[in-house]
C-alpha cells in the first residue's frame, strides 16, 4: 500500500455498519509505505482481528490496533529501486 494516505484501515463507521463492529479480519503479508497511517483500527471494531507479517515504514504511526500483532515490523523495506512516480522496481532487496 503506497501513498493512499490512509494505509490499511479496519473498522465500521458508515451507514449500514453492524453495531458489533468488524470482527475476524486477518491482515497479512503487506508492505505499507509512505502513508499518513500504517495499519489502523477506526470506528466500530469487533473482536479477533489479527495482523501478521506486515512491514510498515515512513508512516505517521506504524500501527494502532487492539487486535493481535505478530511478526509485523516498522523498518525500511529496501526496495530494489524505489521511485515515487511508480516507475521503480518494488521487489525487495535480498539482505
Amino acid at each position: 500500500i503506497f501513498g493512499n494516505k490512509m494505509g490499511i484501515v479496519i473498522g465500521h463507521g458508515d451507514s449500514g455498519a453492524t453495531s458489533a463492529g468488524t470482527s475476524n479480519n486477518y491482515v497479512a503479508n503487506n508492505i505499507v509505505y509512505r502513508n499518513a497511517y500504517g495499519i489502523t483500527e477506526m470506528g466500530k471494531v469487533g473482536t479477533n482481528n489479527r495482523y501478521a507479517n506486515n512491514l510498515v515504514f515512513n508512516t505517521g504511526r506504524a500501527w494502532l490496533v487492539k487486535g493481535a500483532v505478530t511478526a509485523t515490523v516498522a523498518a525500511e523495506p529496501q526496495f530494489v529501486n524505489y521511485q515515487a512516480n511508480g516507475t521503480g522496481d518494488y521487489r525487495l532487496k535480498s539482505t
